[in-house]
């Protein structure tokens, strides 16, 4: 009786996370109206010429009036604005707005939304996946806050970052002690800042070999980066059985449609790094 529960409750999950990954194909604005919310994109571009995509929802449901309290999110690694607002009306991003904050939902050098530079394209120049998480916080996180408090006329705005999105917002503060004093808060989700004690076996094989990975991968076999083509390609290994078949693709389509072009990876080595050292310093 238990796994017959079980396998339906896996059913019903399947199919939620199926409609959801359609939402999150939908254009961000598109996606927002669905759920009731009118929704802004606004473009900014950083002291190093990229152009990066925010994703404003100003106001409450059924409301044009604009909220008070500014409020930037960052995303993690290979995420992006759209997965705040993934849960429909449980979305964190809805749960701001509807409690008084105007939220603008960053998107970093990379993802989907910000894969344009006033020089370099995306898809023909590796000089654009020349970076490193050092640039994204400096420049990325900078550009984003002076933006948003240059449109609001606040002095102060509150942040918020998940994973990797947290990693650039404690880069951004430390390179640039002065942007302390333009945040009011900040909160911190899932935080990667230490990650010398992890306990996944894997990550600590990585950080002791890393310098032999790094020379084999960059060196030997000349790879810089990690096209889509390679995780699409992973959708072939969920082909050859039934087991998680629907999970598996679901997950992947999902993934892969945050990367459009691929992911450098100069972001990969900097988690590494933070692996063998002790505390968290400036990558230069």
């Amino acid at each position: 009786m238990e796994i017959h529960i079980a396998i339906i409750f896996l059913i019903f999950g399947l199919q939620k996370l199926k409609a959801e990954i359609i939402n999150y194909r939908l254009p961000f604005v598109k996606a927002a109206a669905l759920d009731g919310y009118k929704a802004e994109t606004h473009q900014v571009t950083t002291d190093d010429g990229y152009i990066l995509t925010m994703h404003r929802i100003p106001s409450a449901k059924n409301s044009s009036k604009i909220n008070k309290y500014p409020v930037f999110m960052v995303p993690g690694m290979t995420a992006v604005s759209d997965c705040f607002i993934l849960l429909g009306n449980a979305s964190i991003a809805y749960t701001l707005v509807e409690n008084g904050y105007d939220v603008w939902l960053t998107n970093p050098r990379g993802n989907k939304h910000s894969q344009k530079h006033v020089k370099y394209n995306a898809m023909e120049d590796k000089e654009y996946w020349n970076y490193t998480i050092h640039e994204m916080g400096h420049y990325d996180i900078a550009s984003f806050v002076d933006y948003i408090r240059n449109v609001t006329k606040k002095d102060k705005i509150s942040g918020m970052g998940h994973s990797q999105g947290t990693t650039l917002i404690f880069l951004l503060l430390s390179s640039r002690p002065d942007y302390n004093d333009k945040l009011n808060i900040f909160v911190a989700l899932a935080p990667s800042v230490y990650l010398n004690d992890s306990l996944i076996s894997v990550m600590k094989i990585v950080g002791k070999y890393s310098n032999f990975f790094d020379h084999m991968i960059r060196e030997v076999l000349n790879i810089h980066f990690l096209p889509r083509s390679l995780f699409e390609g992973m959708e072939t290994v969920c082909n050859s059985g039934p087991a998680f078949f629907s999970l598996c693709r679901a997950l992947i389509a999902g993934f892969c449609d945050n990367l459009d072009y691929g992911v450098n990876l100069d972001r990969i080595y900097d988690f590494v790094d933070l692996i063998n050292i002790n505390l968290m310093n400036q990558m230069y």
